[in-house]
């Protein structure tokens, strides 16, 4: 698949465009399948395919209703890859601004693979929301684009007081409610949790030494995570220990920093900044690393394409 992609761009840029409306071409695939009718077959047709007696219950549940993609049910992993496509559009519209170019498609881009986030995943949603905080304080601090920042808090502050003006409606509905339990037990309680992120804090296993030097060896027992945690950065401890956990890590440095070097007069630390971001949050909650790798494995070697035909143009002037 990188491969097709790859020979369908002319350009690192217009690879990352054709990655961010593949992501968005599920998404919206996803809403349309929200109409009852058509979600009904669907479900019907995913449902057939489950051996999980668990999750066949789960899949007929309210709270599973937006969780539907091509590819059957999405989670997690649909919500990474939605996460990227927001990284990548920020990255993007910063180089239109910086350019001078037209930049709104790209908040567009972001807003529709913003809502795949909230479809499959929470956490993809608040990294997303920290990404976008982030890159609007960059064109600020170092754009001047001040005024996209004042538009972007008003904004911000009035989709918030619509929402708590209207959260005892929204949370009448399951599929509203599970997008956005942590906002509603916040309103409701006084504290910011899911039922994800209680399940979540049982899973900070303490290793033992040993286990923690040298790893037990172990990723899945009995078909289930070993020690029954889901926590990224904890997997590959607990496999490898510390000394292998910290080199499954840096296999990402040569790739960053290749990207890095090539974008260098294209804000390429800034796009840095906004990967590390994305590990370091996700893998609070679950494995990201292979997933991330593939698609700076596609931008490198998209990357290299770009050169080889600069030299060919050059060779031949």
């Amino acid at each position: 698949m990188i491969s097709g992609t790859l020979a369908l761009s002319k350009s690192l840029i217009s690879y990352l465009k054709l990655m961010i409306d593949a992501i968005n071409t599920y998404v919206f695939f996803s809403v349309v399948l929200l109409i009852p009718t058509l979600h009904n077959i669907y479900q019907g047709i995913v449902v057939t395919n489950t051996s999980s007696y668990e999750q066949f219950q789960n899949l007929y549940s309210q709270n599973y209703y937006t969780r539907f993609g091509l590819q059957g049910f999405s989670g997690y992993s649909a919500t990474i890859m939605c996460t990227i496509a927001v990284i990548l559009c920020c990255y993007l519209l910063v180089n239109a601004i910086k350019d001078k170019q037209k930049y709104k498609s790209y908040i567009m881009r972001a807003f529709i693979a913003m809502i795949g986030t909230a479809m499959y995943g929470r956490i993809g949603f608040i990294v997303s929301v920290v990404l976008i905080a982030v890159t609007i304080l960059y064109l600020a601090l170092f754009y001047q684009r001040f005024g996209l920042l004042i538009t972007v808090v008003l904004v911000g502050v009035i989709a918030i007081g619509l929402f708590i003006a209207n959260a005892k409606q929204l949370e009448q509905i399951s599929s509203i409610r599970w997008m956005f339990e942590g906002f509603f037990n916040y309103l409701d309680y006084g504290k910011f949790s899911t039922s994800s992120s209680n399940q979540l804090a049982t899973m900070y296993v303490h290793p033992s030494l040993n286990t923690f030097l040298y790893g037990d060896g172990y990723y899945t027992v009995m078909g289930s995570y070993y020690m029954q945690t889901d926590v990224g950065f904890l997997r590959p401890l607990l496999f490898y220990g510390i000394f292998g956990e910290i080199i499954y890590y840096l296999q990402l440095l040569p790739l960053l920093a290749g990207i890095r070097r090539a974008l260098k007069l294209n804000d390429g630390f800034f796009l840095i900044i906004l990967f590390l971001l994305f590990i370091v949050i996700f893998e609070f909650k679950g494995e990201t690393v292979m997933t991330l790798i593939g698609t700076l494995f596609a931008m490198i070697g998209m990357i290299i394409l770009d050169q080889s035909n600069q030299s060919k143009k050059e060779a031949k002037a």
